[in-house]
């Protein structure tokens, strides 16, 4: 899929975010995994989750591709549900570090395709997958999402080609804001963070919007979407993450970074250790403009940091 197919198929979502907002062969393990749940109460942060101290071990399964001699098909089982994506390896048997790649609301994976064969053709494994929630807008949750990266992270890090001592989250957008979570709330697994204009803004502006919010329209985000938000602060756990991160940032008119620079400079003075890198003329997609940068940036920080 090209980017600029990606665009069309994404334009709805798109629109949505930008009006609110101004993946050699392996073995595996064969543990299961179990849904965490963020609280479904608005006015306070998930009990489950926090009572979890590890990331669990997960099920998945890796079949090669047949075109294609370092890009692995991979499945992985999240409480009945199938989470589809590609494992992209290095040559060699590795262990290899890895990046894990959250995508952007509704958004799939292939779109970052790109950016994850740069990591393999650089020694570093990456991981691109679908969202449950991907295919169905009116489902997705930030208590699903938290729970599919996990299970994707469990289940990756049973290869026995990939070091898991060593996994890089990467996240854009509303996928920015999913691995922020799950990196600041399981910050012993994850060495470090990439975060793409993750989605840090949204909840403010869905609050000055809609003070009520009960009078949030049910065709924009479902009820179950607006009290998984609400329920947690990712600032005030920004702290507990001690790895490093780097925020990237668009210029244009449709960047958050452009719209709501405030949320990235408290992101930034709040994380132990966080860089902004503002890219010329990218905007919130990143899709041609500063795209190239991008690329260079996640395989750069990755190689500082393993």
């Amino acid at each position: 899929m090209t980017l600029r197919s990606h665009k069309n198929k994404l334009l709805s979502v798109i629109l949505l975010i930008t009006m609110t907002l101004t993946a050699a062969s392996c073995s595996s393990g064969t543990k299961g995994t179990t849904e965490t749940s963020v609280s479904e109460e608005a006015s306070t942060a998930t009990s489950s989750v926090e009572e979890e101290k590890t990331i669990k071990e997960g099920r998945i399964n890796v079949a090669d591709d047949p075109n294609f001699k370092n890009k692995k098909k991979i499945s992985v089982q999240r409480d009945g549900i199938e989470l589809t994506g590609v494992l992209y390896l290095p040559e060699g048997d590795g262990p290899f570090p890895v990046v894990i790649f959250a995508g952007g609301m509704g958004a799939g994976h292939e779109y970052l395709a790109d950016i994850a064969k740069e990591q393999s053709d650089n020694g570093i494994a990456a991981v691109i997958f679908s969202f449950a929630g991907d295919k169905n807008l009116n489902e997705l949750t930030a208590r699903k999402e938290i729970a599919d990266l996990k299970a994707v992270i469990g289940g990756v890090r049973t290869l026995s080609c990939i070091d898991g001592s060593r996994v890089f989250l990467w996240g854009h957008s509303f996928g920015g804001l999913i691995a922020s979570y799950v990196g600041c709330r399981f910050p012993d697994e994850i060495k470090g963070m990439m975060l793409v204009e993750p989605a840090y803004p949204m909840k403010d502006q869905i609050s000055k919007d809609y003070p009520n919010l009960a009078d949030v329209p049910g065709n924009m985000y479902s009820k179950q979407f607006i009290e998984d938000l609400y329920s947690f602060d990712i600032y005030e756990y920004m702290p507990s993450f001690k790895g490093n991160v780097t925020i990237f940032l668009g210029t244009t008119q449709s960047a958050l970074g452009t719209t709501s620079p405030e949320h990235y400079e408290r992101a930034k003075n709040t994380f132990s250790s966080c860089e902004l890198v503002r890219i010329k003329g990218a905007n919130h997609e990143f899709e041609l403009k500063g795209r190239d940068e991008l690329i260079k940036g996640t395989t750069e920080f990755v190689k500082k940091n393993i």
